[in-house]
């Protein structure tokens, strides 16, 4: 049977996504795990259990909802929760049966959250402004690695509003390109310092073939929320109760770190 599992990961733990030699990566642990279950026979190729993923998401970028795909015989009830139970910093939460074939990365829509700390001193007005820019069909050649790939896309909606002490910036497209949020946020961030100018960002959009560099915001503060398919998943308790506690045990971690900062960072 052919299965699409939904799961998130802590992204400051990995160095990126994809497999490389002597370095963690989200998938080279999933491979683990799935040769520890049988399911992936040893030194096989993940290839040969029709393996495939939704977005490789960049080093230091963490998820809530990105996508695989494989083939197996294990039994769907138990499969979430005997993952987690062989996982670190990443947590399957969900899946549904899909026809054989099915490929994640041809998705309906993406959406990523950029998160930022509210600063008085920038200009959010401004920010919003150089943000609403790249809404719509665009050349996102000088705000992306195009990595010999088509660089036009378009970006469904741009969302910003604050919650708490952060400003969650959304975005929504069918598919994005290697540092494409990230480079978008550095740009809007630029205009909000007072750094670059509206027209500027303009001109980088609408001139793809002279090279601009606007800036690269960070990866950490991005966080892949979910990918959508004309179907629904099915959330496992079961698999949610052994990610969450993990999740608890990290936020007791951060909540000491933060209260040492405080003392530490004036």
């Amino acid at each position: 049977m052919r299965l699409a599992l939904k799961f998130g990961y802590d992204g400051r733990r990995f160095h990126g996504f994809g497999r490389q030699p002597a370095q963690r990566t989200v998938e080279g642990d999933i491979m683990e795990a799935l040769r520890g279950l049988r399911i992936l026979a040893a030194g096989a190729q993940p290839r040969a259990i029709g393996y495939g993923a939704a977005s490789r998401t960049d080093a230091g970028v963490s998820a809530i909802g990105n996508v695989l795909a494989l083939d197996t015989d294990f039994r769907k009830d138990a499969l979430l929760r005997a993952l987690n139970a062989r996982l670190e910093d990443i947590w399957f939460h969900s899946l549904a049966g899909v026809p054989d074939g099915f490929q994640p990365k041809h998705a309906r829509m993406r959406w990523y959250r950029y998160h930022l700390m509210y600063d008085d001193s920038a200009d959010f007005s401004a920010f919003k402004k150089a943000l609403s820019l790249f809404a719509g069909e665009h050349d996102f050649t000088n705000f992306c690695r195009p990595e010999g790939r088509p660089a036009v896309r378009s970006i469904r909606k741009v969302a910003m509003r604050k919650t708490g002490q952060f400003i969650a910036l959304d975005f929504f497209s069918q598919g994005f390109l290697w540092n494409q949020v990230r480079r978008m946020v550095g740009a809007a961030l630029g205009v909000s310092r007072g750094e670059l100018s509206l027209a500027g960002v303009r001109r980088a959009l609408d001139r793809p073939k002279t090279k601009a560099d606007l800036g690269l915001a960070p990866a950490e503060p991005l966080i892949l929320m979910d990918i959508a398919y004309d179907f629904h998943f099915t959330e496992d308790a079961g698999a949610m109760e052994l990610a969450r506690r993990q999740v608890v045990k990290k936020r007791k971690e951060a909540e000491q770190t933060f209260i040492l900062a405080s003392y530490l960072i004036r």
